[in-house]
């Protein structure tokens, strides 16, 4: 280990996007107690967030819209403790798209 690195600010696991593979990856992670930081461009759910109506997902049965799918993967990663420390409400950081590729500190 670095000694300069600020061990405050390590994690377990970073997870680029929170679609639906992110923010399932932050689920699981985060319940295992592991310390999870999501980097999102947009909002989270990706492009199923913006589906009007989603009837293809376990356990839905009658089908969910895709923004109200992202809001409770969203909340129970939440809940686990999957956050960005850098931000002050806790939600995933958001990325500024840049024509050139950027490194994330």
């Amino acid at each position: 280990m670095n000694p300069k690195i600020d061990r405050t600010a390590v994690c377990d696991l970073v997870i680029i996007g929170a679609g639906p593979a992110g923010l399932g990856a932050a689920v699981y992670a985060a319940s295992e107690g592991l310390t999870v930081v999501m980097i999102e461009a947009n909002a989270p759910g990706g492009q199923a967030g913006t589906s009007s109506r989603i009837e293809n997902y376990l356990g839905f049965p009658l089908g969910i819209s895709g923004q109200e799918l992202a809001a409770r993967a969203y909340d129970q990663a939440q809940k686990f403790g999957c956050a960005d420390p850098h931000r002050k409400d806790g939600g995933p950081r958001r990325l500024q798209q840049q024509a050139v590729p950027r490194a994330v500190r």
